[in-house]
């Protein structure tokens, strides 16, 4: 995570180069993660401008297009998208990735159907293809079909035990029907691929916490204060999950010291960023 912060940091700068840029764009893929489609946006507008994009390589630019093209169509700027889409389709008329984007781009437009018919099409070309398996589970997903959803998932993980994206959204899917017991199941997977992630531990705690008992709260006071201590301090949710653990403890004297600290710090950032509140957050810690 931290090639990720520095990465970003380093593309965010007026002065950065289409190296820079393109490296962040390479740490975004390889870690799979959500950004704002929005910076995509505005990096990839820059790289593809006819003046940067002369010193890139065929593939890094086939690579930066479908980038542009998806923040596109999270933008709603669809008809930019679907110039890059009918490009790619062109260039690559079989290949899993174009299909991708087309499904990609018929979602954005609302047609779900002839997503998902590209989608299917795709996997009967390639049928252990994780992002065509992704995408039909997100559409699922958006459809409200929460069941459909996991039994996929739950099918390819049968199979594809390392695959910790899909780990990830069998725990959200979890999470969101109320089962967190599984939830929690899911998500330790992903951290053991993920263990610096402190986002991700702080989804394994609020796990814990809302399986209840003493011995998941325990686990869950611990994984707070890792992410409290891991942050310098800076996480106000993990704070919190440490007040709310040792509310929920008692009469325990190791957690009730950690939790005055927790409250202690949580107050004083209060006073710093928004003194009107302290009072009440005091009190309220107190109670």
């Amino acid at each position: 995570m931290d090639e990720l912060r520095d990465a970003r940091l380093a593309a965010a700068r007026s002065s950065a180069s289409p190296a820079t840029i393109m490296k962040y764009l390479k740490v975004l893929r390889a870690y799979h993660t959500t950004t704002n489609p929005l910076e995509v946006y505005r990096l990839t507008s820059k790289v593809l401008h006819p003046n940067v994009s002369r010193g890139l390589s065929e593939s890094d630019i086939w690579s930066v297009r479908e980038d542009h093209a998806i923040a596109c169509t999270q933008l709603g700027k669809r008809e930019e998208a679907l110039t890059i889409v009918n490009l790619v389709a062109q260039r690559f008329p079989r290949s899993c990735r174009a299909s991708r984007l087309k499904g990609m781009y018929l979602e954005s437009i609302h047609s779900n159907e002839e997503a998902l018919a590209t989608y299917e099409a795709a996997l009967q070309i390639d049928p252990d293809n994780l992002m065509i398996i992704h995408r039909v589970t997100a559409l699922k997903t958006g459809l409200g079909e929460l069941s459909g959803s996991l039994a996929d998932l739950h099918t390819h993980l049968t199979t594809h035990l390392g695959d910790y994206q899909a780990w990830y959204e069998a725990g959200k899917l979890h999470s969101r029907r109320g089962a967190y017991a599984k939830a929690l199941f899911c998500f330790e997977e992903v951290l053991m691929h993920q263990p610096g992630d402190l986002q991700l531990i702080l989804t394994v705690a609020d796990c814990l916490y809302a399986c209840a008992g003493v011995d998941n709260i325990r686990t869950a006071n611990k994984y707070y204060a890792a992410v409290v201590e891991l942050s310098g301090g800076s996480s106000v949710k993990a704070l919190l999950g440490v007040c709310q653990c040792v509310a929920r403890l008692g009469e325990d004297v190791e957690a009730a010291a950690l939790g005055k600290l927790a409250a202690d710090t949580l107050v004083a950032e209060y006073v710093v960023k928004d003194s009107r509140w302290a009072g009440a957050l005091a009190a309220c810690l107190r109670g």
